[in-house]
């Protein structure tokens, strides 16, 4: 009896071995992949699709949130590339939320009927075969629902936790601490203590926008020059990413006039405590700051007496987009973008193009193009083929895959 159970085992997986199986596997973070993540799925469904003589062509894996549909995410596209071609015969997930987390559950259908369309079975590696009847979508959707239920209690659990903790003016603790401080102990017990070194920086900042002392108030470029001239380190160079940073930018130093943590304030969403011992700023001058910034952006935007129509839409040869500035009082122009960063980082040389000229370039193109209905169609053939090349490069099988 054993000879012929061991024989029947034998045939099974021959008959199944010209089956062709593609394992895809989903983590939504990098510390989920760390904690738990792609290594393991991927070796429970290698251990899945050896136990029933399946031919692994292909080993597939995200990195992204399970509510963004299957097409759209990167090894989503290289699954489809083979179901489009009716390439592959089995589609192995390591479980059911590895599809979809999305709460309609509308991904696991679509998922479920396009694999059922490519003639291919649906298998998962902690349940077996898939049932792709009308009934067996049915039990999927209970089972999908089941757990998209118990994720969204979780999550309830979690931010009524986060909440709590926010109201007792503990810091949450998501993230790197804010500029200016330091993270002690771990987990629930962690909280904020000041940085000396980087909180003289903040009040440095601080004082230079406000014109402290009698001196008058500094641009906000200025200021992230001042800063690389004199090697500060960038915010995001002095955490967790030390190669990240290398030059102050506006961005930067407008994140840390806003923050009201500087004036003793913890803020988690809609929900804002007092923490006096970890003011930097005082309160006036925190105030000063957001009336300068406030009136600095109104009359930024009425400077911009002029619509410039192709703003981020047309391309700079080296590759970033160009956006318009009024050079002259009568003058419009498009520039690079990589010219209006700081004169350290800027990537650009490229001169500016007159805003008349070139406006007058393009609307030329477009009227007659919309005019010739060949020429009209022509484009948009030579769009679709475009955007089917760039769904081509992230679909190209891995080396993995050979």
């Amino acid at each position: 009896q054993s000879r012929s159970s061991a024989a029947s085992d034998v045939y099974k997986r021959q008959r199944h071995m010209s089956k062709r199986a593609i394992l895809y596997a989903r983590v939504s973070t990098a510390h989920q992949a760390e904690a738990w993540g792609l290594d393991a799925q991927l070796d429970a469904m290698r251990q899945y699709a050896t136990l029933h003589g399946f031919a692994v062509i292909a080993e597939i894996s995200d990195e992204t949130s399970g509510t963004i549909p299957m097409r759209e995410r990167i090894g989503g596209q290289r699954l489809y590339s083979y179901l489009d071609r009716k390439a592959v015969d089995v589609v192995i997930f390591h479980r059911l939320d590895r599809i979809t987390r999305d709460e309609d559950l509308i991904e696991i259908h679509i998922a479920r009927r396009d694999i059922r369309n490519a003639n291919a079975e649906l298998h998962f590696a902690d349940g077996g075969k898939a049932d792709l009847s009308m009934w067996g979508s049915a039990i999927d959707h209970i089972k999908a629902l089941g757990a998209a239920e118990e994720r969204l209690k979780i999550k309830a659990r979690s931010m009524s936790g986060r909440n709590a903790k926010a109201k007792s003016g503990v810091w949450v603790g998501q993230g790197s601490p804010p500029y200016g401080y330091d993270r002690v102990g771990h987990g629930k017990a962690s909280q904020l203590v000041i940085n000396p070194t980087e909180a003289a920086i903040v009040k440095r900042i601080f004082d230079l926008y406000t014109g402290s002392n009698g001196n008058p108030p500094v641009a906000l470029q200025a200021i992230c020059i001042l800063l690389t001239d004199e090697g500060v380190p960038v915010p995001s160079a002095t955490k967790a990413h030390p190669r990240k940073g290398r030059y102050w930018q506006k961005r930067l130093v407008q994140m840390i006039l806003s923050r009201l943590i500087y004036i003793g304030k913890m803020q988690y969403g809609d929900i804002i405590t007092n923490a006096p011992h970890l003011a930097l700023v005082d309160p006036a001058q925190f105030e000063a700051a957001q009336a300068l910034r406030t009136r600095n952006r109104h009359k930024e935007r009425n400077s911009h007496r002029h619509h410039y129509l192709l703003t981020s839409r047309v391309f700079c040869a080296c590759g970033r987009r160009m956006m318009g500035k009024n050079k002259h009082a009568d003058y419009q122009y498009y520039m690079c973008s990589g010219n209006t960063l700081i004169k350290y980082a800027k990537t650009c040389n490229e001169p500016y193009v007159r805003a008349k000229t070139l406006d007058g370039i393009v609307w030329n193109w477009l009227s007659d193009l919309l005019c010739d209905t060949g020429k009209l169609t022509a484009a948009l053939e030579k769009i679709a083929a475009e955007r089917s090349n760039t769904c081509l490069l992230y679909t190209s099988p891995s080396p993995r895959d050979s």
